[in-house]
């Protein structure tokens, strides 16, 4: 009964619900078979609803990929005198974007119907065989082959789940749904965080410790008594980066006429905008807070502001309030940003991080191999140089340029501006809805992110990125 009220308020699409029941259940459950079970009474919900067996294995394809689980397999290996495990995995969400290639490949006239009709795809296409076959290359010659073997396949996913993304999301019923289920795992997540900052620690539920080899959460380096909620990660700066990209597109749609439901939105984004601020994610903030009033004012200079009576009413005095509240918690953490340039803090370590690749790039024309850099530094360099912490590469130029050498680099920058161009430009033009409005600057935002954290291969992100990569803007939602 009270699905059906949401549906009939139109808070939400009828699929969107199912999986919002999906969610609430996985929240108990960590054992194999039952979960698999959850996913194909999740698909059989979802087919009995649309009657579209594509558009039900690309929702429960979305939700799975989001909050991830998988079949782990470790393998112990030897890096210089010392043993550390490489894990492999095999998601459960890649079963079903298997059966999407199929689901695909037998439909060939939806290739044929949604062939965009230019030659920018074609162009993407060309690129991204090129990036293949340069991390083949890369990956053959690598000393750590199966490393890169197996992050390369990932790359290749990605790029999948992009193409996939390009056609599927033609569809104006399935684009308002994949962006219902984005906003209910950042909500979802977002109230996880402040249930965990508010007691300190773990809540104690399944989904806390699935696929994990360590406490979910982090404590502040400068400070081991300040906790830093993850979520259902391991690492607050990943559920930061997240709520980074999706916090101006609900600020966007927060603030203009459009099919999403207003409360459903606003409640999204001030549980994510407070989530970001329990994570301490400093850059995370900084990017956000330049991007808001950037977007507020954008918007009321186009003349789309058509905020809620509510939010006209009593958002700048709540907003007010909110702030003055949780001044001191913002300003101890960002006085503690001295740190990261010192001797030893953060920013250092990413300079040093760009110092190692560039070196890696002047001697290896194909590179080292995709993620191999995290374990050829402790070969390379003395421990104290990268503060004893073998970490992939924190910039999207060192991490694609150590992997796959300046090629590579200029490769993946040509490509990505071969996805977005037409897109910003028309942006800028204001010819598209607040939707696609949102997407841009979510793209932008995670593009950005990826200077300062080595999410490319990183899951969900990563996944979250190309899956938004993929809409096709030329069509209304």
């Amino acid at each position: 009964m009270f699905l059906n009220l949401l549906y009939k308020q139109k808070v939400l699409e009828k699929e969107s619900l199912i999986i919002a029941v999906f969610i609430f259940f996985s929240i108990f459950n960590t054992l194999l078979r039952p979960y698999l079970l959850m996913i194909f009474l999740l698909l059989i919900g979802l087919y009995l609803i649309s009657k579209d067996i594509v558009k039900s294995v690309w929702l429960g394809f979305l939700v799975i990929m989001l909050f991830y689980r998988a079949k782990y397999f470790v393998k112990p290996i030897e890096i210089n005198d010392f043993e550390a495990i490489i894990t492999y995995f095999v998601e459960f969400s890649d079963g079903l974007l298997i059966l999407l290639l199929y689901l695909i490949a037998r439909k060939r006239i939806i290739l044929e119907r949604n062939k965009v009709k230019s030659n920018s795809f074609l162009n993407i296409e060309i690129l991204s065989f090129l990036i293949i076959t340069l991390g083949i290359i890369s990956s053959w010659f690598s000393k750590m082959s199966g490393v890169a073997w197996f992050s390369l396949l990932q790359l290749i996913k990605y790029f999948v789940i992009y193409y996939l993304g390009r056609i599927i999301l033609i569809n104006r019923k399935i684009k308002k749904v994949t962006i219902e289920v984005i906003f209910l795992f950042v909500l979802f997540n977002g109230l996880l965080i402040i249930l965990q900052k508010i007691n300190g620690g773990p809540l104690g539920l399944s989904i806390e410790s699935i696929n994990r080899f360590s406490t979910y959460g982090l404590f502040a380096a400068e400070s081991i008594s300040l906790y830093r909620p993850g979520g259902i990660t391991t690492s607050p700066n990943l559920l930061a980066s997240i709520f980074g990209m999706i916090i101006p597109m609900l600020f966007v749609l927060g603030l203009t006429k459009n099919k999403f439901n207003k409360v459903f939105v606003w409640l999204c984004l001030v549980s994510s905008v407070l989530a970001l601020i329990f994570t301490l994610s400093r850059a995370i903030w900084i990017l956000v807070g330049i991007m808001l009033p950037v977007i507020y004012l954008w918007l009321k200079k186009k003349k789309q502001l058509q905020a809620p009576i509510l939010i006209k009413k009593y958002g700048k005095k709540v907003g007010f309030l909110l702030i003055m509240l949780l001044i001191p918690f913002m300003l101890d953490r960002l006085i503690s940003l001295k740190e990261a340039f010192g001797s030893y803090g953060t920013g250092i370590y990413r300079v040093r991080h760009l110092l190692m690749a560039k070196d890696f790039m002047l001697k290896n024309s194909f590179g080292i191999g995709l993620n191999v850099f995290q374990y050829e530094i402790i070969d390379q360099y003395e421990p104290e140089y990268f503060f004893y912490d073998s970490s992939p590469a924190h910039n999207l130029i060192a991490q694609v340029g150590a992997g796959m050498g300046m090629v590579g680099v200029v490769l993946f920058l040509w490509l990505f501006w071969k996805i977005f161009k037409k897109h910003l430009v028309d942006f800028v033009r204001t010819r598209y809805n607040p939707l696609h409005q949102g997407i841009i600057l979510a793209v932008i935002s995670y593009i950005l992110i990826l200077q300062i954290h080595p999410w490319l291969l990183k899951r969900p992100i990563a996944g979250l990125f190309w899956i938004l990569a993929g809409f096709n803007y030329e069509k209304e939602i």
